[in-house]
């Protein structure tokens, strides 16, 4: 059972870097896209500084729990290494427990605080008007990737 666990999150965490990646790209081309039509038809789309932010906030949240199960989080390690190893499991068991308490209690209040905006209907301020909900809910999808991960390190 915890092999498929892990097979299932291993999966969830290549996705999500791809999906990173796609928004990453997203990014990019929304940014071309605005530089061409200011520099050659004096227009603007109107949405490049909203949905570029929107794909920035997708590509981080993706990538926190592979950065999480690579190892890759900061932490430090100057003074975690030169601790024996006895040391340093019981510093990697304090450090897991305390990330994933932080992270789940995070991941909690985001969710509320997301099903709330839906439940309000609330709309971004630009012309747009992209539900709010929308953006938000990546942010708790990667909470709770990111909380995922905490348990499988603590497990």
């Amino acid at each position: 059972m915890l092999r498929l666990v892990n097979r299932t999150l291993d999966a969830v965490n290549s996705l999500t870097i791809w999906l990173g990646a796609l928004a990453l790209i997203g990014c990019c081309l929304l940014i071309l896209t605005e530089i061409v039509l200011r520099g050659l038809f004096q227009t603007t789309t109107g949405i490049h500084v909203e949905y570029s932010v929107y794909f920035f906030i997708f590509l981080v949240f993706a990538a926190l729990a592979r950065a999480q199960s690579s190892g890759a989080m900061i932490y430090v390690e100057l003074g975690y290494d030169s601790y024996p190893p006895r040391v340093r499991r019981m510093l990697d068991t304090i450090r897991w427990t305390l990330g994933l308490a932080f992270c789940a209690a995070a991941t909690y209040y985001l969710w509320h605080f997301t099903r709330r905006t839906c439940e309000l209907g609330q709309l971004s301020m630009f012309s747009s008007e992209t539900p709010l909900c929308w953006p938000q809910s990546v942010i708790v999808a990667g909470m709770v990737f990111l909380t995922l991960e905490y348990v499988r390190g603590v497990a």
